[in-house]
């Protein structure tokens, strides 16, 4: 067989040759499922399938769940080996029950996950798209947080920033903030750990209260995986890694219905948490690397949890709900490099009396960056929160700390 009855394809790119060869020099960055479909003359067909994955190990792009996940008005692009490619920018909206920001309406965020290598300035171009409910122009273009120094090139369709490894930026355009654009740069994704949980692309649908058994210690959101579900990681086998550049929804629920339940009824209802109960577990919980959207309530509830807790290059988008506070993850814990837009307090410093607390190179544009002194400071005891070197975005009217 030779010609057009062998016809290759990849879930990325869609067809990229036929006959008995292909080039496959220009294919995206990414895990492509490489797939060869043979037909004979009488029209019978028979495929076969890999999966490769293509690095420069300078800079990784990572596909979209799927085309309806995939933003309508933004194209992010990246730079690297002479070729742009594209970065897959996601969109989510929903109704916001916000009186100060678009009550009633259903405005949007846009965002994309970036790999860089941690010596890499790498371009990015933002390409306006003509989106079926219209897109105008741009008139106006603003990058923050201005500590950046980013100065992009810019007209009426594209922009064109440079980008670092943990840099989070924010673009607003046309002085709105309906359908704000997030970009963020994180270092190459990690290996998959041995016996993880694995999703990979596509949407995977967990439910509510999602338990990691004893047996289970790591999770792996893989670029392209959007997660439907909420963990509970109270009864895992040991310490426990949530890894990975993919995304984690909590579209399975709503402030709606949970905001009417006691706080303890609220709890499998947070994205990643243990149960509100004494004695506490004890174990250690690393974060690294996914998004949460939507979240119908708290993101990271450890608040019950005994044993150190890292949070690096996590991300959150939950800006339409109240209670949707970004990381309530008690003493004892590490946060750097996050980019947090919600709808309620941000970070938690409170409860010092079982570890020091420190907060670094973050970005936060949510209602109340801090929540500083709700909780237990016991007389004489050693501990202490640090935050430094964060940019707040202010959400006007709301106020940095409460």
């Amino acid at each position: 067989m030779s010609g057009v009855s062998l016809v290759w394809t990849s879930d990325l790119d869609g067809q990229i040759g036929i006959g008995s060869d292909v080039n496959a020099s220009t294919l995206s960055l990414g895990t492509h499922h490489i797939t060869l479909t043979a037909t004979d003359s009488d029209n019978y067909t028979s495929s076969r399938s890999i999966d490769i994955r293509i690095t420069n190990d300078v800079v990784e792009v990572y596909p979209a769940a799927n085309v309806t996940r995939q933003s309508e008005l933004y194209q992010v692009e990246v730079f690297a080996n002479g070729l742009w490619f594209d970065a897959n920018a996601y969109q989510y909206s929903r109704s916001s029950v916000d009186y100060r920001w678009h009550l009633g309406l259903s405005p949007w965020v846009h965002w994309t996950t970036i790999g860089i290598d941690d010596s890499e300035v790498v371009p990015v171009r933002i390409t306006r798209l003509n989106r079926a409910s219209g897109s105008d122009p741009f008139t106006s273009v603003e990058l923050q947080p201005s500590r950046y120094n980013l100065a992009p090139t810019w007209d009426a369709d594209t922009i064109e920033p440079t980008i670092r490894q943990n840099q989070k930026v924010y673009i607003r355009t046309n002085n709105q903030d309906f359908d704000t654009l997030f970009v963020n740069a994180t270092p190459l994704k990690p290996p998959v750990p041995a016996g993880a949980i694995y999703f990979g692309l596509g949407e995977h649908n967990i439910g509510i209260d999602y338990e990691l058994t004893s047996a289970d210690r790591d999770v792996y959101l893989d670029g392209g995986a959007w997660v439907i579900g909420s963990f509970d990681i109270t009864r895992a086998g040991g310490d426990v890694r949530v890894l990975g550049p993919g995304v984690l929804s909590g579209e399975f629920a709503t402030y709606e219905l949970v905001s009417g339940l006691p706080f303890a009824d609220q709890f499998p209802y947070t994205m990643i948490h243990t149960e509100s109960r004494s004695p506490c577990v004890s174990l250690d919980v690393y974060v690294q690397g996914i998004t949460i959207v939507a979240s119908p309530t708290f993101n990271l509830q450890l608040s019950c949890l005994i044993g150190s807790k890292r949070v690096d290059n996590f991300h959150v988008l939950s800006p339409w709900t109240y209670i949707t506070d970004a990381l309530a993850i008690g003493n004892n814990s590490t946060t750097t490099n996050c980019f947090i837009f919600n709808n309620d307090d941000s970070i938690h410093a409170e409860y010092i009396n079982g570890g020091d607390i420190s907060v670094s190179d973050c970005v936060i544009g949510g209602r109340n960056p801090f929540l500083v002194g709700y909780g237990y400071f016991p007389p004489g005891h050693p501990f202490q929160a640090t935050i430094s070197n964060i940019d707040v975005i202010r959400q006007a009217p709301y106020t940095p700390f409460r």
